[in-house]
């Protein structure tokens, strides 16, 4: 194999592994845009406090944002009494 090729390999893998971890990061995005709103209507506040409130648990539980978003959207049911727990 020629250098050129060898480059041109490279850069289509390289640009196979980017391509993935874009889609990783809008499909995780859409996933914590959608929580946020479930958090806003079910604990009655604005999208800023409905994210204030994703990441505060997040952050005290160890979580993953992305995880915890998943979470929620998968099991509705028990977040408002999650999130109102002091």
């Amino acid at each position: 194999m020629s250098p050129l090729q060898a480059r041109a390999e490279r850069s289509i893998r390289h640009r196979g592994v980017v391509t993935e971890q874009l889609q990783l990061a809008l499909t995780s995005r859409v996933a914590i845009e959608q929580a946020k709103g479930v958090l806003s209507v079910r604990l009655g506040v604005d999208m800023d406090g409905a994210f204030t409130a994703l990441r505060g648990y997040a952050r005290s539980h160890n979580l993953k944002l992305d995880d915890l978003a998943r979470t929620i959207l998968d099991d509705r049911a028990w977040t408002h009494e999650l999130f109102t727990q002091r």
